[in-house]
């Protein structure tokens, strides 16, 4: 097995490669997957095509999503105004308005003005001159009608024997005899008189009922004809500063309805105008004018007059009244009210004609905004109601119903793959709403191009967050970090999150120089002291080691005993943790016992790790016989649950010894997957185990001999600590890319593994034949106490 080279243990960046270069603008590399998603789902003019973005947290999915439309958005042309205004029918409907760009906060304005003007200009006419003859020309000839009309009375009243007399209270009606009138209680003692004047009344009355409709007909000619004559005087003031307003939005059928419905109303409601230049000394008289008149003014909702393209918005909050709107309430006389002025715009109103952009995390995170999203995509109309309406549930204020405005935005979602996932499976409209998935790559190819891409990228961060400037050294290093993040040296990582972390805290230390732009040096102290306020956990175990706390063997040999490896990860920060991982094999017939297991401690993959085990045994020595084997396997010292199968080598390796009473090389640590052919696979966190190794030898003092085995699948995925690559130059540590189970046994047993000869054999003297030997003596044993077995229960 050859010892790993140092110089394959770290990528370096070519610096030819991350020279600063003019060029356009720094792209968004790795990710034309997603942008042709993006593209093709906005630019769909089909319902359904909103899009999904996936990806971890990070990579600027909504810095590219952002940067993206603003580009597309010029394509799309200014969305119209929306407002919402009085329903002279229907108080409770308020009625939406559409209008061109700008045109919303004009009518605004123009209907205020208009209000502001009827009120000096209709009190003016009314108290006009010729509004005052017309008025004393229409009471004056009713009232000549009315006085002929009282003089016919009292003539016909006379002929029939009675004497009729007017006043505010009424008509009254007195009798006569011989022309003269008699007191009710003479007529009363005298049935004569009583009796005529009885047939009189009978005679009278129809007629005097007669001349009483006629003369209340009068009163009410002469009432329609002064409102006749002031709804004139009021539509002719109204029709004058409104024409204009007409005419101007007779391209608009709506608009012109609404302020048809208003002139109307204004005539009718020409009093309340009257009433200001009285009320100017009376402030509650004055407020409940206003009130009144507060109809007429227009509620902008949505005023898209500064725009120049399709409107971009992301909401960062999107409870349920910030993405849809609310209703406000205000009391009035200890009653809460609301009207259409209380109607508060959402989010989704101003993307309305444009882009909506939203993070499904908070999406979700607020009561009832899914469902009214999705129902507002599927009906494609944006609908005002108070979310306990929503939800179902009463509501303690009646609230208005306004008129549901049409919707036309495009919904871009950002997400993890697995909130993705989990919508496709849980909820059936949601593949129908967002039928386009633009997925985020974490990496890129590592190659000159990439590289070149990715210094535009960084001098552009630089410019935007007023950075010093990053010298090639500074660039090369950065690069190397994200081949880092990405476990990979041929890739790179795409966590933009991270690399604008570590270039700012780089661009810190660099100043705090006094330097004048960002190098190598600055990016690695950036780095170290990152670490620094991370590891603390790691260190604490590193002295726990050092102190035999914790027992890892970095000298000698033991038998049944292997430095397996792994990763702690802490979320912020990872480090590898060594384990001593020990086996004990004796004859029996219960296989290999995982003790992790036993005690609930370790995971479903560590257990099939270990049943793989039992899988390779069987394969390489149980051929043509049953093995008799019973095996304990353990992590030592581990007091929390173990997962993944990286160790499977490490166990096999502690197995192997057990069984064959071979000592093992405590100097090395082992790490890899193992098939059931015994060839060694590919694990994670390769780099934070070889590096926690490291750190166990160093604290344990080094000796020159120490090292780690590893898979060889996993050579391009190194990216070790510069501290760890000068180690190994320096032949203070060594490293062991193997491919199979043999090439391991090798390097800790210093035996040769051994293979087959002709007939089937190991060959004398080697590793395997040592276990083959020893695991037929378990079974010979096993036999011997089975036959002592069935002698007894024959007896």
């Amino acid at each position: 097995m050859e010892e790993l080279d140092f110089s394959q243990l770290r990528w370096v960046c070519p610096l030819e490669d991350v020279v600063s270069q003019e060029g356009d603008e720094a792209p968004f590399i790795g990710q034309d997957r997603a942008q042709k998603a993006l593209i093709f789902g906005l630019s769909m003019g089909y319902d359904g095509y909103n899009v999904y973005v996936a990806g971890p947290e990070g990579l600027g999915k909504t810095t590219y999503v952002m940067e993206l439309l603003r580009g597309l958005c010029k394509e799309r042309p200014v969305p119209p105004d929306w407002c919402y205004v009085h329903n002279f029918s229907n108080s409770q409907s308020p009625i939406a308005l559409s209008l061109p760009p700008g045109a919303g906060k004009e009518l605004q304005q123009e209907m205020d003005n208009l209000i502001e003007t009827l009120k000096r200009e209709l009190p003016k006419a009314f108290e006009s001159k010729d509004f005052e003859e017309k008025l004393h020309e229409v009471t004056e000839r009713g009232r000549k009608e009315k006085e002929e009309l009282m003089a016919g009375l009292a003539s016909l009243a006379e002929e029939k024997g009675f004497s009729v007399k007017f006043s505010p209270a009424g008509v009254v009606v007195v009798p006569l005899i011989g022309g003269k009138v008699v007191p009710e209680e003479d007529i009363l003692k005298n049935a004569y008189l009583r009796e005529l004047v009885e047939s009189r009344r009978k005679e009278f009355e129809p007629l005097l009922k007669e001349y009483l409709r006629k003369l209340r007909q009068v009163d009410k000619e002469i009432q329609a004809k002064v409102v006749q004559l002031r709804e004139e005087v009021a539509r002719f003031v109204v029709d004058h500063y409104m024409d204009d307003m007409l005419e101007k939005y007779q391209d608009l059928p709506r608009v012109r309805e609404y302020l048809e419905a208003v002139k109307g109303d204004l005539v009718k409601g020409a009093d309340l105008f009257l009433q200001f230049p009285a009320a100017q000394d009376n402030p509650l008289l004055l407020l409940q004018l206003e009130r009144s008149l507060a109809k007429y003014k227009v509620n902008v909702v949505v005023d898209n007059g500064g725009l120049t393209c399709a409107p971009v918005v992301y909401e960062t909050h999107p409870t349920y009244t910030n993405l849809f709107g609310r209703i406000g309430v205000r009391a009035e006389l200890g009653v809460y009210v609301a009207d259409f002025q209380q109607i508060v715009p959402g989010s989704i109103h101003r993307a309305n004609g444009g882009y909506l952009v939203l993070k499904v995390p908070e999406l979700f995170a607020n009561l009832g905004v899914w469902r009214a999203l999705k129902r507002a995509l599927v009906h494609r109309e944006i609908s005002i109601q108070p979310l306990m309406d929503e939800l179902g549930l009463p509501h303690p204020v009646t609230t208005l119903r306004p008129e549901s405005i049409p919707l036309d935005v495009k919904v871009i979602l950002i997400g993890e793959r697995l909130h993705y996932h989990l919508l496709m499976a849980l909820d059936p409209e949601f593949e129908e709403l967002f039928k386009v998935k633009a997925d985020f790559d974490t990496q890129v190819d590592n190659i000159p191009q990439v590289r070149r891409d990715y210094r535009r990228l960084l001098d552009r961060l630089v410019e935007r967050d007023a950075l010093l400037p990053l010298a090639p050294s500074g660039a090369a290093s950065l690069l190397e970090y994200t081949c880092r993040l990405a476990q990979d040296r041929k890739k790179l990582s795409l966590q933009m999150s991270k690399v604008v972390g570590m270039l700012r805290e780089a661009n810190h230390w660099a100043k705090g120089l006094g330097k004048d732009q960002i190098e190598a040096e600055d990016v690695e102290k950036a780095l170290e002291e990152k670490v620094y306020r991370a590891n603390l956990l790691e260190e604490r175990l590193q002295e726990d080691i050092r102190r035999n706390i914790i027992v890892v063997e970095t000298q000698g040999r033991e038998v049944g005993q292997c430095n397996g490896l792994s990763v702690v990860d802490l979320v912020d920060y990872s480090f590898g943790r060594p384990h001593r991982i020990t086996a004990r094999a004796f004859a029996g017939e219960k296989g290999i016992v995982n003790i992790e297991r036993e005690a609930d401690l370790s995971g479903k993959i560590f257990n099939k790790a270990v049943l793989i085990l039992s899988g390779y045994l069987g394969h390489q020595y149980g051929r043509g016989r049953p093995l008799s084997l019973s095996a304990t396997l353990a992590f030592e010292q581990s007091y929390s649950m173990v997962e993944g199968d990286s160790a499977s080598a490490a166990e096999l390796m502690a197995l192997l010894s057990a069984i064959a009473q071979v000592a093992l090389a405590q100097n090395l640590a082992a790490t890899g997957s193992v098939d059931q052919r015994g060839m060694v696979q590919a694990v994670g966190g390769i780099n934070e185990k070889i590096e926690g190794f490291f750190h166990c030898c160093r604290v344990k003092g080094l000796t020159g001999d120490q090292g780690v085995v590893f898979p060889a699948a996993n050579l391009d995925h190194l990216q070790l600590s510069p501290y760890v690559v000068k180690a190994v130059e320096e032949g203070m540590f060594h490293l062991y890319p193997v491919s199979h189970v043999n090439e391991v046994i090798a390097l800790l047993t210093g035996m040769e593994p051994g293979e087959r000869d002709g007939e089937g054999k190991f060959y004398p003297d080697t590793f395997h034949a040592l276990v083959e030997a020893r695991l037929e003596e378990f079974r010979r044993v096993a036999l011997e106490k089975k036959g002592e077995g069935d002698e007894k229960g024959g007896k």
